[in-house]
């Protein structure tokens, strides 16, 4: 039980971006029989454990931060279909920590984890559409993602949802308007990405 926990911590520390060092946690100790405890279980393909391995090596919580070790634990998780992983990796990939900088590569895992629902890789992914990072410039993607993103807890989502929105005419915005309709009712399988 102390497990969950403390996992359940981690998981709330990187949610809310506070920094693992500046946030109410367990004693460094703890992060460590953390880790003993967890390092099997992800050994053994708990994407869960994966997950929180890479956030731990993300964030040195417990170990050495180690940027090629959070892509690693994140990627075995996003393989089995955690969006947290998937966004996290996108993430990685965008900003080049742990890997090379690679803007296809984070679109494609923002893809992934879009696809499901996850609205921090909906909003990521509507700004490598409005600065056509990765992948052609599309105002009106750009719109649709930013539409999906709006019940996120992004606070830039409705100035950039306002941005993209003034770059399309009227019938550019009605058709994004039908392809979020569309996405939100196929339960995000066919959003036009």
């Amino acid at each position: 039980m102390r497990v969950v926990v403390v996992v359940l911590s981690l998981s709330l520390i990187a949610a809310r971006g506070v920094p693992a060092d500046a946030a109410p946690s367990p004693a460094a100790n703890e992060y460590s029989a953390t880790y003993n405890r967890i390092l099997p279980l992800a050994q053994a393909g708990d994407r869960r454990a994966q997950h929180d391995l890479g956030l731990m090596y993300d964030k040195g919580m417990g170990v050495a931060q180690d940027g090629a070790q959070a892509v690693k634990w994140y990627e075995l998780a996003a393989q089995q279909g955690d969006a947290a992983s998937q966004t996290a990796l996108g993430f990685k990939y965008y900003k080049g920590q742990g890997v090379a900088q690679d803007y296809k590569e984070a679109a494609r895992w923002y893809r992934m984890a879009a696809g499901q629902g996850d609205g921090a890789a909906q909003y990521d992914l509507g700004l490598m559409y409005k600065q056509g990072l990765g992948m052609p410039q599309d105002y009106a993607r750009a719109y649709v993602w930013f539409r999906l993103a709006s019940g996120s807890s992004r606070p830039a989502v409705a100035t950039n949802l306002a941005f993209v929105a003034q770059k399309l005419s009227p019938e550019q915005t009605a058709q994004a308007e039908a392809m979020v309709t569309k996405c939100r009712n196929s339960i995000y399988k066919d959003c036009g990405n």
